[in-house]
């Protein structure tokens, strides 16, 4: 189907130049004031021009303007189209995409001075013919928004083409008018006999008036006289003036606006899931665009599974959903690849960073390894709300480091305050390949590594070198220590299985080696330079004194670590240094 796939955005409020890539279901995530709402107000000028004052102008000197390219516009699409329109904007539908572009030359110009826009022959851009703005309104109706709190009362209470309650009255209006039409339209009639001017029963009481306001008049205008006048709706003017009444164990109903903020929202989100369940089974040539800002107001976690899940089933059944949230809960791990984060910054304005489906495209060459990696990294959407990433592949660290991290930088020092997002990388081959990726996307990143990395994945990364002096000192070590143990090394003198003690067993007997300890110290500060942190000790386990790698060992470590704080742990300094490091 067919959909904005692109959307460039040039001097409107604090988007400077900014660019993006829509999906069916696109989730934005940043910083608050971060331009989010902002990019939905500009999506929506483009299907829906208004006239923008000098607030909307980024810069009050340039022009405003918002260009779309659409794809999937195939010839079905256009069929649904008016023919005298259709035959306008087809020329212009290439290979089945269209750009427009909608342009404000300054503030305060009328709508009708705000010019829909297409590509010319020189590159640049010209007026669009008649035909071809109502083309676009047809390819994609009026946008359904959906605010902030403060309108959530409006978008499930309020007719309008634009809200959601009048989006579902109009779904229900022409099946309604099929089955009931003539029966309504006779009682419509009877009324309209009775207060229409030229009515045929009209009640003595209406009479009456008439009579009194003639006598009034005539003495000013003789030959003038009055009838009252009261008109009756269509159908159509009818459902209009619907809305929702909420009723309570009290039986008495009322207005959505009588209720607390949090029901006011779960209301607007419930007819979010009702659009969706109505629409799921529908196939239209039109696209509507749903714009979502922060869906998580008030909502409890189970409640907002279900929202997002509306918005997904939206998605998949003729609608474009872009969502602003603050929330990872909107996110599912599908989701996170196309998601877009939204960072301002001075100068540049608002942008939008690469994503990381293509970060991952642009950093790894091979596929199979993108998909390894887009998988492991998509498996969190933590990480699109930290500002700086940490990888982390052990288990170990991820259960005690958040706990850690409070404990040696001190109370109220969390992770999550910060913005921190410790994440897996499944698998510590991945750990060059996840940092190249998550750089791509402008994210501050850093990695914890066993010491078995330095001499493997570090090598093959390029961070060290296998003739550095300190590698092969360590290395000529650990050959000896295998050889005490009776355990067996490959060509390359690494541990092997089928040994007395496993790799890293051997690898924590390299680490508290006395004649290895400074090698391993001048590794871990090379790596350091790459932002990567080494355990010296072999891993997390032997810098915090754990024995066995077991959910029970590591719930008496933490609670070792709340009655005895720090000194619970075996380095101490160490992990001070860590958490000191992480959050610098």
């Amino acid at each position: 189907m067919h959909g904005l796939s692109r959307v460039r955005i040039v001097n409107f409020r604090s988007c400077v130049d900014t660019a993006i890539d829509l999906a069916d279901f696109t989730p934005m995530v940043g910083c608050n004031n971060g331009g989010k709402s902002n990019i939905l107000a500009a999506v929506k000028w483009l299907l829906r021009p208004k006239s923008l004052s000098a607030a909307d102008f980024n810069e009050a000197s340039g022009p405003v303007s918002v260009e779309g390219l659409v794809t999937g516009i195939t010839s079905e699409i256009l069929a649904g189209v008016q023919e005298k329109h259709r035959k306008k904007i087809e020329p212009h539908c290439a290979d089945g995409v269209l750009r427009v572009r909608r342009y404000q030359a300054s503030p305060g110009m009328s709508v009708s001075q705000v010019r829909l826009e297409i590509p010319d022959d020189d590159d640049g851009w010209e007026k669009a013919p008649t035909g071809i703005p109502e083309g676009l309104q047809a390819l994609f109706p009026e946008p359904i928004e959906i605010g902030a709190m403060e309108n959530a009362a409006e978008d499930a209470g309020k007719f309008k083409t634009s809200t959601t309650i009048g989006k579902l009255i109009g779904d229900i209006i022409e099946p309604i008018r099929e089955e009931h039409g003539e029966a309504i339209r006779k009682e419509l009639e009877g009324l309209r006999c009775k207060l229409d001017a030229d009515g045929s029963d009209r009640p003595a009481q209406v009479l009456e008036f008439d009579t009194a306001a003639n006598e009034a008049l005539s003495s000013f205008f003789p030959d003038v006289t009055l009838r009252l006048h009261i008109p009756t709706p269509d159908l159509s003017a009818l459902f209009k003036t619907g809305t929702i009444k909420v009723y309570e164990q009290d039986g008495v109903g009322r207005e959505i606006t009588c209720l607390g903020h949090g029901a006011q929202r779960a209301i607007q989100m419930a007819l979010v899931r009702c659009l969706a369940d109505r629409s799921s089974e529908r196939v239209a040539s039109a696209r509507r665009v749903l714009l979502v800002e922060e869906p998580e107001l008030y909502m409890h976690p189970h409640a907002l599974e279900q929202v997002r899940l509306s918005l997904k089933r939206l998605s998949k059944a003729g609608y474009q959903v872009l969502v602003a949230t603050h929330s990872p809960l909107v996110i599912a791990p599908e989701d996170v690849p196309d998601t877009l984060l939204i960072r301002k910054s001075d100068g540049r304005g608002t942008e939008a960073r690469q994503t990381l489906r293509d970060a991952v495209k642009s950093a790894v060459a091979d596929n199979p390894s993108q998909a390894r990696v887009l998988f492991s990294l998509s498996n969190s959407s933590q990480l699109l709300f930290a500002d700086k990433v940490v990888l982390a592949e052990g288990k170990t660290e991820h259960v005690l480091i958040p706990a850690l991290f409070e404990q040696a930088l001190g109370e109220g020092r969390t992770l999550g305050l910060a913005r921190v997002a410790l994440i897996s990388q499944g698998g510590v081959d991945n750990t060059h390949k996840s940092m190249e990726i998550l750089r791509a996307m402008n994210v501050p990143c850093k990695a914890i590594v066993d010491l078995d990395y330095a001499f493997r994945g570090a090598l093959s990364a390029g961070y060290l070198d296998s003739a550095d002096p300190d590698l092969v000192a360590s290395r000529g070590i650990l050959s000896s220590i295998a050889a005490k143990e009776g355990c067996p090394l490959s060509g390359a003198g690494l541990p092997m299985n089928g040994g007395p003690l496993t790799s890293r067993e051997l690898f924590a007997k390299l680490g508290t080696d006395a004649g290895a300890a400074a090698r391993l110290k001048n590794l871990h500060e090379k790596l350091l330079k790459k932002d990567i942190w080494l355990w010296t000790l072999g891993s997390m386990d032997e810098h915090v004194g754990l024995k066995t790698k077991s959910e029970s060992a590591w719930a008496s470590f933490l609670d070792s670590l709340l009655q005895s704080h720090m000194s619970a742990v075996h380095d101490e300094d160490g992990v001070r240094a860590l958490a000191k490091w992480m959050e610098s």
